[in-house]
């Protein structure tokens, strides 16, 4: 398992065991703390939690829909003449449509809005103004049984996730260690060392590039150069002019796109510039930023950064 992988499970692991309202008295014997063994029981009883939360929230949904029409079980096909029940909820405004249908129905319930209708036929009828209603074949009492098994399946995992929550401070403290190992073990990834041979893999803007070559010969480095290939994730570097860096640190703010995406930098400065203007509408408002703008003018232009958010 690499160093990266293995860190995300412990991520995961130390996640699910903290979110658990009731932990555990926590465990400081670290004889007794084996990490690996913690985060294959924990991410085993996460993924059973998970599958017995769909199956719950599929049956309980399975049985809402079932629970109009009754418990009752299908008889064999070949005993109905190879007819079939097709379930419908149909809205009463509607149902002269289902009328003109021709076929067999029978009004099982009724409500304020609703009536609840089986139509029998060999196959699914063509025209009914509404889309069925998928209840399976099993009776309802059976779903009901099978939901009693999952819960209580659910409540014996919630116990094993409460007994591994004891070695939730231990995975914590040790969490650091991992990873303080993937950041080194990514460190060597992209360096080379060799006796008295050293190489350092990164990336660069291809305009810094005849930088990048003039570094290397005065310093006498040699330097392999490449474009990025399809499966490559270069980090993301933007350049906008600037009366659009302020549009930069906009996106930036929120997250940096990706190496392949376009840049939105314009779009959200003027986006922004224009949302802004439509608040300030106000005259109040816009003569007191104004004023406190032609305030700070003048020092906004004395540093980097400030000019960054006024035009030159």
């Amino acid at each position: 398992m690499s160093g990266a992988l293995e860190l995300v499970q412990f991520q995961l692991t130390l996640q699910f065991l903290r979110e658990y309202p009731h932990r555990r008295r926590q465990s400081r014997d670290i004889s007794r703390f084996d990490a690996l063994e913690v985060e294959r029981k924990t991410l085993d009883v996460r993924r059973r939690l998970l599958e017995f939360t769909d199956e719950r929230d599929f049956l309980i949904k399975r049985i809402q829909d079932m629970r109009p029409w009754g418990d009752f079980v299908f008889s064999p096909l070949h005993e109905m003449g190879n007819l079939r029940f097709w379930f419908y909820v149909v809205p009463h405004r509607d149902m002269p449509k289902v009328a003109e249908l021709g076929l067999p129905y029978e009004i099982v319930k009724k409500d304020n809005r609703n009536s609840y209708v089986v139509v029998i036929s060999e196959n699914e009828p063509e025209g009914m103004p509404v889309n069925r209603t998928h209840i399976g074949y099993q009776p309802r009492h059976v779903l009901e049984a099978l939901l009693e098994d999952v819960e209580l399946a659910i409540e014996d995992v919630q116990a094993e996730r409460a007994y591994l929550t004891r070695w939730y401070t231990l995975i914590k403290d040790n969490i650091a260690t991992l990873e303080d190992q993937a950041a080194l073990t990514a460190a060597l990834n992209q360096t080379y060392t060799r006796h008295e041979m050293f190489g350092l893999r990164g990336w660069v803007p291809q305009n810094r590039l005849p930088q990048l070559a003039d570094y290397a010969r005065r310093h006498r480095v040699h330097i392999d150069t490449r474009e990025a290939e399809p499966d490559d994730n270069p980090p993301t570097c933007m350049e906008n002019p600037s009366w659009l860096s302020a549009g930069e640190n906009l996106v930036n703010f929120y997250m940096t796109p990706g190496y392949r995406t376009w840049a939105p930098s314009p779009v959200v400065f003027i986006s922004f510039a224009l949302f802004f203007a439509m608040i300030l509408a106000d005259t109040g408002y816009a003569l007191l930023l104004g004023t406190l703008l032609l305030f700070f003018w003048c020092k906004m232009g004395a540093s980097r950064a400030g000019r960054r958010f006024r035009p030159p």
